[in-house]
């Protein structure tokens, strides 16, 4: 066959009539061609399809935007299996690769879009703007390594560290790379200050529960300017770059405490209904612990993530004095275990619950070391979120209190102690939150009747 298509090629050639009579023949796979094999060949390796991942594949709409300059290299549009959209990619010269989506599904807009992007990073390197190549994702890695030494030193509590990596991390890295190259590595030069007025639109309508609460909105929006305000100090973005996010309209998102007629309910049925004589030792031991675990939040109003970290050496035990009913205890909180970042003491007005507690985990663990947790499962291992939630599961629905978490009891303790006429800032201290939290949040429902006319009396004699 080879022979037979080298004669062709030869007589061809002697009637000076090559390409017309290779039409219609096949020529190492290609067919009906005028081109010169050496050109068709060249024609294909700038079209071919060539595979970015295991899972894309470029198309052959591969196209030239613009040619090599000073600082950049030439700027080319192409398309992914996966996406309807064109992208774009550059590299500045011993800089990284810029590879962005143009958001367009038509290939003259894309051409325009990547076009003005090119010139945009060409006068800023004309300008002597500096691109140190950082991506999103390693500002956040930076970012949280420094604040982790703030952690260490005792200047940030470990809980806020953990709220600040998770929002960071599996929140706003996914926004920002949401139009990016499907490998995900954002450079930050390409973020704009103005793109984050989607980001609550973006967050409600990725929600997997339900709404987002405003206030929770409100938190982020502090971490995300927190971590762009350490970009800017180092000279990572410029101004024009710094989050500007929608307004949002105030809204107070501390859910409400228990009311006496519920926690009377639970209260009722954990000492008379919870704990069986049928019931195993090991279940008996389960249910003491729980059980108590709740009368320390109603009896404290520390969260719970505090009370499951809390460890012996935090706790001091007081007797009862001539006008209390109970002994007392005083919980050290440091910030390591806490959501605040400042030592504070926390009282717990059922001091005898807390020192059954403390001997019942003492013996299963063995011994009353200072560093034992103070609530221990019955495998010995500290309380978790999980392990809560599937106890509380269990319970709220005897008592009919499915509207009801755990975290509510702090709710009630901090309406009671109002109640009683504690004082707002001794009340703020204690429970670890601030004062305005404390007076719009609860302090309006405490007001009942006869309050309000102690109120009246005092303002209008």
């Amino acid at each position: 066959m080879f022979e037979i298509l080298c004669r062709v090629v030869q007589s061809c050639a002697e009637s000076n009539c090559m390409f017309q009579s290779l039409q219609g023949v096949k020529f190492f796979g290609f067919l009906k061609t005028t081109e010169s094999p050496i050109q068709y060949k060249r024609r294909w390796k700038m079209t071919r399809t060539k595979r970015t991942t295991k899972q894309s594949m470029v198309t052959r709409t591969i196209r030239l935007v613009s040619k090599p300059t000073k600082f950049l290299n030439k700027c080319q549009i192409y398309k992914i299996e996966e996406s309807p959209y064109f992208y774009y990619s550059f590299r500045i010269k011993g800089g990284k690769n810029i590879r962005k989506s143009t958001n367009f599904r038509d290939i003259k807009s894309s051409e325009e879009y990547a076009r003005s992007e090119f010139l945009k990073y060409e006068k800023l390197c004309s300008d002597g703007h500096e691109f140190k190549g950082i991506s999103c994702k390693k500002l956040i890695e930076e970012y949280l390594i420094s604040d982790k030494k703030r952690v260490n030193s005792g200047q940030l509590a470990f809980g806020s560290w953990e709220n600040r990596k998770h929002i960071l991390e599996k929140r706003l890295l996914p926004f920002l790379n949401r139009n990016t190259h499907p490998k995900g590595n954002r450079l930050l030069e390409d973020v704009s200050g103005l793109e984050f007025e989607k980001y609550f639109e973006y967050r409600r309508n990725n929600a997997k529960k339900g709404d987002i609460k405003t206030t929770t909105l409100r938190s982020e929006k502090s971490i995300i300017g927190t971590l762009f305000k350490y970009a800017y100090n180092r000279g990572y973005i410029s101004d024009r770059q710094r989050p500007s996010f929608e307004r949002l309209k105030y809204e107070i998102g501390v859910r409400a405490g228990f009311t006496d007629d519920e926690y009377k309910r639970l209260y009722s049925y954990l000492n008379r209904g919870f704990i069986n004589k049928e019931d195993e030792e090991r279940v008996v031991f389960a249910k003491e612990q729980f059980r108590d675990y709740l009368y320390i939040l109603a009896n404290s109003g520390i969260r719970t993530s505090e009370l499951n970290r809390l460890e012996n050496r935090h706790i001091q035990v007081y007797p009862k004095r001539p006008n209390q009913r109970f002994p007392y205890a005083i919980f050290n909180i440091p910030p390591s275990i806490s959501k605040v970042n400042y030592d504070r003491n926390a009282v717990c007005t059922r001091g005898d619950i807390v020192k059954r507690v403390m001997k019942r985990t003492s013996d299963k663990l063995g011994g009353n070391s200072p560093e034992n947790k103070l609530l221990v499962t019955t495998e010995g291992y500290p309380f978790t979120k999980s392990h809560v939630y599937g106890w509380w599961k269990k319970i709220r629905g005897v008592v009919n209190l499915e509207h009801r978490i755990v975290y509510d009891l702090r709710g009630y303790y901090i309406s009671k102690r109002l109640e009683e006429g504690m004082e707002i800032g001794q009340v703020a201290r204690t429970v670890g939150t601030s004062i305005n939290q404390i007076h719009f949040a609860y302090y309006g429902r405490t007001l009942d009747i006869d309050s309000a006319t102690k109120v009246t009396r005092k303002t209008n004699p």
